[in-house]
């Protein structure tokens, strides 16, 4: 779900099943939808249509919820201490699968959803096995919550196996690295960005928070956005280094270059992005014979190959986890599964007794 500018207040975009975005003006737990085109004369004078309608409470072609349908159960779930406990963050990711699910089946009965129903969404995500499984375990928790409160006695979801955990976002290797810093020399943005994602192994929506207010005796404090947890962390002198390169007066490291302001975390992920994709063209915007990157290079792949590079210098789980503000080990492994297998097998060979057979 995507939320439009300020010019159509409570207007959002979602995409359905077959990539097409729809336009839904959603307000008081209720949705409406706009048929016109997005951007058309016609879309503009149907907003205002439910927007000026919507302050006597008689929004038009605004559908009743009925009680106990999908629509209803995830309005209540919206309402519940549940939700409400959950982190800013977390309730915009867990409502992007809830407003999918609504477009899916909002009206229908939550007491006549079926098994077969939850197979043909994880059968249409079948080629984004990770994708499928985050929406698949939403959903989980919604139908809890619906046993919980007597929408129903059993849950669909009984019988749906998850699939396979995947990699997720690809981590970026050694090599990368080095290519992109041959791209990005001192001094670039660039640079920048990638030193604040490999030396704090920080989440792009804490990295963009992150400014000289936040530093102190050459450690960076980090209260972080999705768990909510303060670490201090020490700054590695080659990102403090970087940092004295930035403009003067600029005191949060990542900005808008036109206006000053600091950037959202999705600019910032695009922004890391297209850096690394522009490492394989030459300096005329020709691309190269053979990638030097490939595929796709984000903020959460550095801050997998932080972990990874925490982990091969020798620190245990505990000491990368005082870094990356991982909740346990097991989170961490999914960032660590990766580590240089070669290298880590001559270390475990190196150990034993070499003249012993």
């Amino acid at each position: 779900m995507v939320r439009l500018t300020k010019k159509y207040t409570y207007v959002n975009a979602i995409k359905d099943r077959y990539g097409k975005k729809r336009y839904y003006y959603r307000r008081d737990y209720q949705s409406v939808r706009i048929q016109a085109d997005f951007g058309s004369r016609a879309f503009d004078q149907e907003y205002h249509d439910i927007h000026d309608n919507w302050a006597s409470k008689t929004p038009a072609s605004a559908a009743k919820v009925v009680s106990g349908t999908v629509d209803d159960l995830i309005i209540q779930y919206y309402k519940s201490a549940d939700f409400k406990s959950l982190t800013p963050t977390t309730q915009k990711n867990y409502k992007r699968v809830f407003e999918d699910f609504r477009e899916r089946a909002g009206k229908l009965m939550v007491r006549s959803m079926q098994r077969r129903h939850i197979l043909r969404i994880k059968d249409e995500k079948a080629d984004k096995p990770g994708a499928a499984r985050t929406y698949l375990k939403r959903l989980n928790t919604l139908f809890n919550f619906a046993m919980v409160r007597d929408f129903r006695n059993d849950s669909p979801m009984m019988g749906v196996k998850l699939p396979a955990e995947g990699d997720g976002f690809r981590p970026w290797t050694d090599e990368d690295i080095r290519h992109y810093l041959d791209r990005w020399g001192p001094g670039t943005r660039e640079r920048l960005a990638l030193y604040a994602c490999l030396f704090t192994a920080q989440r792009r929506s804490d990295i963009v928070k992150m400014g000289d207010q936040h530093v102190r005796d050459g450690e960076v404090s980090v209260v972080q956005q999705k768990t909510g947890k303060r670490l201090w962390i020490p700054l590695h002198p080659l990102l403090a280094a970087e940092l004295q390169l930035r403009p003067k007066g600029q005191l949060m490291w990542f900005v808008n270059e036109k206006n000053g302001n600091p950037i959202p975390s999705e600019s910032f992920g695009n922004f890391v992005r297209a850096a690394a994709k522009a490492v394989n063209f030459d300096k005329e915007g020709n691309p190269l014979e053979k990638p030097l990157i490939e595929g796709t290079r984000g903020p959460h792949g550095l801050r997998k190959a932080a972990c990874r590079r925490l982990i091969e210098a020798g620190c245990d789980a505990q000491l990368a986890r005082a870094i990356s503000g991982h909740a346990g080990e097991k989170e961490l492994q999914v960032y660590i599964q990766d580590v240089d297998q070669q290298r880590l097998a001559r270390v475990a060979i190196a150990k034993l007794d070499q003249n012993k057979a």
